[in-house]
C-alpha cells in the first residue's frame, strides 16, 4: 500500500516562479496556470457559506491587507498542534509557510485547507515540500487538480523526517484582504498491517479462500496480493468496502504487469462497494490482486476493504478454447451429409466468468443446401430457485460462424467489415447484400464481419445468433423457468467447409463456474427440394422484421410454376418450412396474358409446428396474404357460390410471386419434417363472380 513519493516535482528555489493569468472566479474567464508541481490546474466555483465578509483593515483610508509573517522556508512557523492555523493569503504572490515533522509511527499526513468564506475570490492550495538543512528541495506532495477549490482536501504517505507546509493562491494572481484561510495538517499511523505492500515485489500472499483486510490509506496507494494458479482454474475476487473516502478499484495482474480484468466504484463516496471479478485464466502461474482508488488521489485511513480470494478448478475440459484458432472439434472428423439426419455431436463445457467465450468447430462435405441445427442448454438438471437466478446471470447465446472467401486477415481487427458493399432497404431495414452474413450493413457501407480472424486466414463472419431472453424471478416459485435457459439455431448450410459456433452469455457479464452446459449439434440434407437447387428458391435472411417482405427481382431465384387447368396428382409444387425463417418462393407467368382470368389456389399442409401463410405479389408489390392452419387442406379464390376471396390474374400484369413462410412475425417455427403442397389452378377465362369487371381497370372485387 506504501507509495514513498507522492505526486512530484522538483524545483531549483523554494519560490514558485510565478505565472500572470486569470483563474475561474466568479464571472471570470479561465486559464491554465503553472505551479511547483507542474500540473495546470485550472478548476473554481463560487457560493456562499453564510458568514458575514469581515471588515478589511484600513489606512489611510486605503484597504490594506493584514500580513502573515511567512514569507519562505527560512521564516516558516510551526503549525497548531491541536487547532486550525490560521492566515491570510494577502498580497498578491504571497506565501505561507509551515514546519512539519513526521514520525515512523505516523508517516500519513491529512491536510484540510479551506477558506472562512467560500466566496472568496482565492483558489487556495498547498504543497508539502522536503526540508534539507532548512531549505526546501523538491515539492512531494499536493492535493490533485480536480481538488482545488474552497475546500481542498489531501492525505498522504510520507517517510519519517522534516517538511514544509506552503500554502498560496492557485495562481498566485488573486488576493483576500476580508477572509482568513483555515489549515489543518495531522499524522497518523498507517492502519493497514500488510504494508509495505505496494508493487509486485513486496506483496503479501494470498492462498485460495483467504481474506484479507486492508486500507487504502492515502493517495497513491496500492495494495499488491500475490496468488498462485494451477493450470485450469477460475479466480473469483470479492472486494467489499464500506462508503468512505475512497471509490475502490480492483484489479488482476498477470506476472509480466499485464492488466486481465478490473472492477470499480466510481460511487465509492456515498454506495457501499461490493465489487466482482471472476475469470478463465488461459495458464497458470502467479498473479496479482491489486487495490487502489479508482484514480489513485483519495485516501481513507478510517475505512476498510476486505478482500476474498478463492482460486477453483476449472470444470471446462476444452479450455483453452477461446478462440477459433483453438476451438474444440465436435466430431473429431469431416461430417459427410447423408440422407438424414447426422447423429447428435454433443460436448460440454462452461460459461464459468463474465467474457468466456467457447469455441467448437465442425467441418462439412457434401452439405452444401443441408441444414445445421444446434442447441445450447445452460443450467439443466439446477434446483428451482438456482435456475431462476442463473437465467438472470447468464443468457444462453449461441452464435453460427462462417469463413467469407473474399476477406482475407492477420489479426481479429482486419474483420470488423467484410469486403461487401452494401445498402439498407428503407422498407423492410434489411441489407440483403449481406444475406448469410447476419444481414448487417455498417456505415462505411460494407457487411459487418464477426471481428474474428479464422485459423485459414480469413475472416469470420456471423450468419446467425440467438440467445435465451431473462425472466424476472417471481416471489412464488413452482417450478423450473420457462422457457428453459437454451439458445437454438436453425440453418442452412451456405457452403462446405469449417465451420464455427461460439457458446457464450449474451451480455459477456455473467458466469456459472460451479455448473456445465450442453451443446449438442447435428446435419442433415433439407428435404426441400427447392431449397437444395441451385440457387435456391429461398433468401436467407435471419434477421427478418416484417411479414410482408418485398420481393427481389432477381432470375433464378423462384421454383417455376403454371396456373394449370386441373390439379392432378403431378401437378403439386411444395417443400418444408424446414429451418428458421425460411422462406420458399415460387413464380408463375400470367395464366391469360392480356386479359383477366379467375384462378384457385389449393393446398394441403402437414400437422406440425409450423403455420404457413402465403403471400402473392405482383410486380413487387404485396397483391394478397393469407394463414393456413397446420394439418389442413383447402382452397383459396375460385367461382360460384363456394368462392371466399376475388383471386384473380389481372389484364396488365405479367408474372407473379409466391412466398411461403411461417406466419408468425419472428419466424421462429420451422420443422423440415412437415411438409406443405399447393397447387394453382385457372378456372375461367373471364372475370366471374364473386368478382367483377370494372371497364378500362379489369377484374376486381365489388364495392
Amino acid at each position: 500500500m506504501r507509495v514513498n513519493s507522492m505526486r512530484t516535482a522538483t524545483a531549483s528555489t523554494p519560490s514558485p516562479e510565478h505565472v500572470d493569468g486569470r483563474k475561474p472566479s466568479c464571472g471570470r474567464p479561465l486559464s491554465a496556470i503553472a505551479w511547483w508541481l507542474g500540473s495546470a490546474l485550472v478548476l473554481g466555483g463560487c457560493g456562499d457559506n453564510g458568514e458575514e465578509p469581515a471588515a478589511p483593515e484600513e489606512e489611510d483610508g486605503q484597504v490594506v491587507c493584514e500580513r502573515d509573517e511567512s514569507k519562505g522556508p527560512e521564516t516558516a512557523e510551526r503549525l497548531a498542534e491541536e487547532n486550525a492555523t490560521e492566515g491570510f493569503l494577502c498580497p498578491l504572490q504571497d506565501s505561507d509557510w509551515y514546519t512539519l515533522t513526521v514520525e515512523r509511527d505516523a508517516p500519513v499526513v491529512q491536510v484540510t485547507l479551506e477558506m472562512a468564506n467560500n466566496r472568496s475570490p482565492v483558489q487556495p492550495t498547498y504543497a508539502i515540500w522536503e526540508s534539507e538543512d532548512g531549505e526546501a528541495t523538491t515539492a512531494v506532495a499536493g492535493p490533485p487538480p480536480e481538488s482545488i477549490g474552497a475546500r481542498v482536501e489531501g492525505t498522504h504517505l510520507l517517510a519519517p523526517g522534516q517538511y514544509f507546509v506552503a500554502v498560496r493562491d492557485q495562481g498566485d494572481d488573486e488576493q483576500d484582504m476580508r477572509n482568513r484561510y483555515k489549515l489543518t495538517v495531522g499524522t497518523v499511523a498507517d492502519p493497514d498491517a500488510d504494508e509495505p505492500n505496494d508493487d509486485m515485489d513486496s506483496a503479501s500472499t494470498l492462498d485460495s479462500g483467504d481474506e484479507a483486510l486492508g486500507y487504502i490509506a492515502n493517495a497513491g496507494d496500492e495494495d499488491w496480493h500475490r496468488i498462485e494458479v494451477p493450470d485450469g482454474s477460475v479466480v473469483r475476487i470479492r472486494l467489499q468496502m464500506p462508503a468512505g473516502g475512497v471509490q475502490p478499484r480492483v484489479r488482476l495482474v498477470s506476472e509480466d504487469g499485464s492488466q486481465i480484468v478490473e472492477d470499480l466504484n466510481p460511487m465509492g463516496a456515498t454506495v457501499d462497494s461490493n465489487l466482482s471479478i471472476v475469470r478463465v485464466l488461459s495458464a497458470g502461474g502467479t498473479y496479482f490482486v491489486v487495490v487502489s482508488d479508482d484514480d489513485g488521489e483519495d485516501g481513507d485511513t478510517e475505512t476498510p476493504y476486505e478482500l476474498y480470494v478463492e482460486v477453483l478448478r476449472d470444470l471446462d475440459e476444452n479450455e483453452p478454447n477461446d478462440h477459433p484458432a483453438e476451438a474444440t472439434a465436435l466430431a473429431g472428423a469431416v461430417v459427410n451429409c447423408g440422407p438424414q439426419w447426422s447423429d447428435w455431436m454433443t460436448a460440454s463445457g462452461s460459461i464459468a466468468s463474465p467474457g468466456d467465450n467457447d469455441w467448437f468447430a465442425v467441418q462439412f462435405s457434401g452439405c452444401l443446401g443441408g441444414l445445421i441445427e444446434a442447441e445450447l442448454l445452460v443450467g439443466d438438471g439446477l434446483g428451482d430457485r438456482r435456475a431462476w437466478e442463473l437465467q438472470t446471470e447468464v443468457q444462453a447465446t449461441l452464435t453460427l460462424v462462417r469463413e467469407h472467401g473474399g476477406t482475407t486477415c492477420n489479426d481479429d481487427e482486419d474483420c470488423t467489415a467484410l469486403n461487401i458493399p452494401c445498402e439498407v432497404d428503407p422498407e423492410s431495414l434489411v441489407a440483403w447484400e449481406c444475406e448469410g452474413f447476419f444481414n448487417s450493413c455498417l456505415s462505411e457501407g460494407l457487411c459487418a464481419g464477426a471481428t474474428v480472424c479464422l485459423p485459414n486466414g480469413l475472416c469470420g463472419a456471423n450468419q446467425t445468433q440467438r440467445n435465451h431472453t431473462a425472466t424476472a424471478i417471481p416471489s412464488d416459485i413452482n417450478g423450473p423457468p420457462d422457457p428453459p435457459n437454451a439458445a437454438v439455431i436453425s440453418a442452412p448450410i451456405l457452403a462446405d467447409g469449417t465451420h464455427y459456433l461460439r457458446a457464450s452469455d449474451f451480455q459477456a457479464d455473467g458466469g456459472n463456474p460451479e455448473g456445465l452446459y450442453t451443446l449438442r449439434v447435428r446435419v442433415r440434407r433439407d428435404p426441400d427440394p427447392g431449397d437444395a437447387t441451385t440457387p435456391p428458391n429461398n433468401l436467407y435472411t435471419p434477421l427478418l422484421r416484417n411479414e410482408s417482405l418485398p420481393v427481389r427481382e432477381s432470375a433464378g431465384r423462384y421454383d417455376a410454376m403454371q396456373a394449370l387447368s386441373g390439379c392432378g396428382d403431378t401437378a403439386w409444387e411444395g417443400g418444408a418450412i424446414s429451418y428458421e425463417n425460411d422462406l420458399d418462393f415460387y413464380q408463375y407467368p400470367h395464366p391469360c396474358p392480356g386479359a383477366d382470368c379467375m384462378l384457385e389456389f389449393h393446398y394441403e399442409v402437414d400437422p406440425g409446428p409450423v403455420e404457413p401463410a402465403v403471400f402473392i405479389f405482383r410486380g413487387g408489390g404485396l397483391f394478397t396474404s393469407f394463414p393456413i392452419e397446420a394439418g389442413t387442406s383447402g382452397s383459396f379464390g375460385g367461382v360460384g357460390a363456394g368462392a371466399d376471396e376475388c383471386f384473380y390474374a389481372f389484364n396488365r400484369d405479367e408474372a407473379y410471386t409466391v412466398l411461403i413462410r411461417d406466419v408468425a412475425d419472428d419466424g421462429r417455427q420451422w420443422s423440415p419434417d412437415q411438409g406443405y403442397r399447393f397447387c394453382l389452378q385457372k378456372v375461367t377465362d373471364t372475370c366471374e363472380a364473386p368478382c367483377m369487371y370494372y371497364e378500362g381497370d379489369g377484374c376486381g372485387q365489388p364495392q
